[in-house]
């Protein structure tokens, strides 16, 4: 690390690394944000690191879980937060999941709502900025067969 906590971009890690962070307790800030990526699975830099190495895909997509193959439902999966790394777009490939119980949710960094989706309305050409946090909460008591969850992928712009 720089002077002042600061960190050089693209700081290169390896598998057994560790992060150690100290803190003299000098100064009151909200904390801070740790983004690991691949440069070939991390949707350009678009989305950070999702909470689960197995529901990121080979083209940067996100899947809502490890199963998932656009025909059989989700099931017992607990969901997952993660925050968006730099502005752009995001649109669903595939969408189906329990009406109002399970729900896609975008939020500012603050977390406050900027929009929801559930049933089969899947974000399409959603602007997204860096910051913002995309939730994925389950409700898995009665999934339907239809529900099969969902693949969102990542772009530099909408449209």
């Amino acid at each position: 690390l720089g002077e002042w906590g600061t960190c050089p971009t693209d700081f290169q890690v390896e598998e057994g690394d560790y992060l150690i962070f100290y803190s003299d307790n000098s100064h009151e800030y909200a904390g801070f944000t740790l983004c690991l990526s691949t440069a070939s699975r991390d949707g350009g830099g678009l989305m950070p690191a999702p909470p689960a190495d197995d529901i990121l895909t080979d083209d940067g997509c996100v899947l809502s879980h490890p199963e998932f193959n656009g025909v059989d439902r989700y099931y017992r999966y607990s969901g997952y937060s993660f925050q968006i790394g730099r502005d752009g777009c995001m649109t669903a490939e595939a969408f189906n999941v329990r009406n109002e119980f399970s729900t896609l949710t975008l939020k500012t960094s603050e977390s406050e709502e900027i929009t929801k989706y559930t049933g089969e309305n899947g974000p399409q050409n959603q602007p997204i900025k860096a910051g913002e946090i995309i939730t994925w909460k389950v409700d898995d008591a009665f999934i339907a067969d239809e529900n099969i969850g969902y693949k969102i992928c990542f772009s530099e712009t909408c449209g």
